[in-house]
């Protein structure tokens, strides 16, 4: 697990009209909530849709369960909220089912070329790849996405990372960023990506002209 402090995010809410994603089910209890989306990501042909998640409180953390109604790494809602505590306004990684630990290297989990493995779509966005490590973050939180199509890559591939984005104060904007356009073994990187008070699995979709594998992964700054 890492723990770092992280700058204000430096996107605001489009004007686009966004298609409000269905929920399942929303949960309240001591200090967070639980959403239960119908779907892990926006719909494939677009950037992104909405999330209803009901009345939050300033203080509460926003927990955003898979399609199959799995939670980050599966901890329970109480050991998310006492990780969120014990960071004390900063974000938190977990990498392991309920492990924790403090870092002092915050990118230290998101070297190059990176430990998660994408697939890239062709002509099209290829599947989500989740990574295997959750993101507990707060208000204000931003994260960093990096990836690398593999050597032997002769295509240029584009990469997406996604984030969350309060818009009101029931609505949650989830959004594909674009990271940029590289060719083998050329890294992308983008920053200040919004996360807030979200903790869920950051994801990367990518997409490519022809058949194409990569690596990436995601930290602090």
């Amino acid at each position: 697990m890492l723990i770092g402090m992280l700058a204000l995010p430096n996107a605001v809410a489009s004007d686009e009209e966004l298609e409000v994603t269905e929920v399942n089910d929303v949960v309240q209890g001591d200090g967070y909530v639980v959403v239960y989306p119908e779907t892990d990501a926006p719909p494939a042909a677009e950037e992104a849709d909405l999330i209803d998640v009901g009345p939050v409180d300033d203080d509460e953390i926003v927990i955003i369960a898979d399609s199959e109604g799995n939670l980050p790494q599966g901890l329970t809602p109480e050991a998310i909220v006492e990780q969120s505590n014990q960071a004390d306004d900063t974000a938190v990684y977990t990498e392991s089912y309920g492990e924790a630990g403090v870092g002092n290297e915050p990118m230290s989990a998101c070297s190059t070329p990176g430990n998660e493995t994408y697939v890239a779509g062709v002509g099209a966005w290829g599947p989500e790849s989740d990574s295997d490590t959750a993101l507990i973050g707060d208000h204000g939180v931003t994260t960093t996405y990096r990836f690398t199509p593999l050597p032997q890559t002769n295509a240029i591939v584009s990469g997406q990372g996604l984030g969350f984005l309060q818009v009101g104060a029931n609505l949650y904007e989830r959004r594909w960023y674009h990271i940029g356009s590289g060719y083998g073994g050329e890294t992308q990187i983008r920053s200040g990506v919004p996360w807030g008070n979200v903790a869920g699995n950051p994801q990367l979709r990518a997409q490519s002209t022809s058949s194409s594998v990569g690596q990436w992964c995601h930290g602090l700054r």
